[in-house]
């Protein structure tokens, strides 16, 4: 009789307001496998800090099989979060815990937010990660001397990160692939309906042109120049240099284009990415509105009642 191989053990760590598309985007490969190998190849369960169930951001309560640190040592160590990591109360010691689980061979990873708690922690040491896109400000803001990239899926030596929403498939078809081979990780892939695998370089925003209907160009790259410079956004003057044309052209390609001014575009654009940060993260507002290019809280209180009809401290109150 031909004995299993050994199965490879996957343990997920649910921290409160986690998100439930990534924590399912992550287990159903899992499943998957197991169906079409007929073994229960992949071992999988949640724990949680304390033990305790936990509620994910849908308001679902998710049980657990204990607490992390009563389970048997993994593989592989998923941290699942989602909006407000960073307020979430967390035991210091969790990072020490973190750290000697690594010591002891379980690889880490972390999906949508968890990338977060792993920077919180010190546990990246200098490698490359990712985060959901957005988190992204935030992160690079509280954590500048992390590699953070912004792929689908990242990996670094034995660390793998995914940005959340459906990229946990991504990530775990990989795993899928390199425990029980490249046939078996295709026909998940086909079974889950994705098609398409994606890896570091597939970005995790549509991109411009999709995000915008817009095929022109000088538009799209106008675009692009106002998205990479929100903190210290970029003088009319200095996009055209850019561009290597003429205000007037620029004005008129914004008209025939956003329907609006670029000025007012690239208003709105930093409004919108404040907005997401109020409603997302606990930063403060002085922090969102520096973290967008506003000099002062009266500016950013004013621009953003004239975008949104409330002031950033309605918004956040209320939602």
């Amino acid at each position: 009789m031909t004995s299993q191989p050994p199965s490879y053990t996957v343990e997920f760590l649910l921290i409160d307001n986690f998100s439930m598309i990534s924590l399912a985007s992550a287990v159903e490969p899992l499943r998957i496998a197991n169906k079409l190998l007929g073994q229960a190849r992949f071992a999988y369960h949640c724990v949680s800090v304390d033990g305790n169930p936990v509620t994910a951001s849908s308001g679902f309560e998710q049980s657990v099989s204990g607490r992390l640190a009563d389970a048997e040592r993994a593989d592989l160590l998923v941290i699942c979060s989602s909006d407000d990591v960073e307020s979430v109360g967390l035991p210091p010691s969790l990072g020490a815990e973190l750290q000697k689980l690594e010591r002891h061979g379980t690889a880490l990873s972390a999906i949508c937010t968890g990338t977060y708690l792993l920077a919180k922690f010190k546990l990246l040491r200098g490698r490359a990660c990712t985060i959901h896109w957005e988190y992204s400000d935030i992160f690079r803001e509280t954590f500048p001397e992390a590699e953070l990239r912004s792929g689908v899926c990242i990996e670094d030596r034995d660390l793998l990160t995914s940005s959340g929403g459906t990229a946990p498939l991504d990530l775990m078809i990989q795993i899928v692939q390199r425990v029980a081979g490249e046939q078996v990780a295709r026909d998940v892939a086909d079974i889950a309906i994705h098609h398409s695998l994606r890896d570091e370089t597939v970005h995790q925003r549509l991109d411009a042109r999709a995000r915008y209907d817009v095929t022109n160009p000088t538009f799209l790259k106008c675009v692009r120049l106002m998205e990479a410079n929100v903190e210290d956004p970029l003088s009319l003057e200095e996009l055209c240099s850019h561009l290597n044309i003429s205000p007037r052209q620029l004005q008129r390609l914004f008209k025939k284009f956003a329907k609006t001014g670029p000025h007012a575009f690239y208003s709105r654009l930093r409004l919108d990415r404040a907005k997401q940060m109020l409603r997302r993260t606990s930063m403060t507002i002085v922090d969102v509105a520096l973290a967008n290019g506003f000099t002062s809280t009266n500016s950013f209180t004013h621009a953003y009642k004239r975008a949104f009809g409330v002031s950033p401290g309605f918004d956040r109150s209320s939602n």
